[in-house]
């Protein structure tokens, strides 16, 4: 088990055994399941000790946040998936699966949507792997631009997907195609959004439903 150091304050001292640059600084065990410590103190890690603190902390004691407007006629319910265009379909799921651990689905081609898919499950996070199917693919696009893949687009799921499209239509943010959601690969409506309206990210939208991210071997 990794020790941890807890923060002191910097010195002109840079004697300390400890960590370098601070003085009097203590040694500490671990507390929590996982060893977490609060913001602030430091962790070991391969002999070098670096500054640790968690998101949450860092989002309740560093930052202000404001809040949505009321009268937005749809909620985002969270993040549905991230997209990753890759030019080895087998490959990617391998490493996904050996290396990260993760569960993964057998391929299943779209080609209404000119790709084949395999998702990758994680805790807490699940991964679209995206293979190009036929020569129109918009996938085969981007890895001609990208040989070695890369992130496609971020899925965010809605509870609405007729709300959240009029909603973005009203907020001047143009919709791909003919802006009316389609049927994606998990059986959902979805709707892809302009990069150029949002920030140069490829958002899609999807509509919650029972299955959200529950993919099974007999389904795929």
């Amino acid at each position: 088990m990794h020790q941890l150091v807890a923060a002191s304050p910097v010195s002109n001292d840079r004697t300390s055994p400890e960590r370098p640059g601070v003085s009097g600084a203590a040694e500490a065990e671990p507390s929590g399941k996982h060893g977490a410590v609060q913001s602030g103190s430091w962790r070991r890690n391969s002999g070098k000790q670096i500054p640790y603190c968690s998101h949450a902390n860092v989002v309740e004691e560093h930052w202000t946040m404001t809040d949505a407007p009321a009268d937005i006629p749809y909620s985002v319910l969270g993040l549905n998936h991230l997209a990753v265009a890759v030019p080895d379909l087998e490959a990617a799921s391998e490493k996904y699966r050996t290396v990260f651990g993760a569960s993964v689905s057998n391929p299943k081609p779209q080609p209404e949507h000119g790709v084949t898919v395999v998702f990758v499950k994680l805790p807490g996070l699940t991964i679209e792997l995206l293979h190009p199917l036929g020569d129109a693919s918009p996938i085969a696009k981007f890895l001609q631009k990208n040989p070695r893949g890369g992130l496609h687009h971020v899925c965010l799921t809605v509870d609405n997907i007729n709300h959240a499209a009029q909603h973005l239509k009203e907020s001047d943010v143009n919709l791909l195609g003919d802006g009316k959601p389609k049927i994606g690969a998990h059986g959902d409506p979805v709707v892809f959004l302009n990069p150029k309206d949002t920030n140069g990210v490829l958002v899609e939208l999807e509509e919650a439903s029972g299955e959200m991210h529950n993919f099974t071997h007999e389904k795929w």
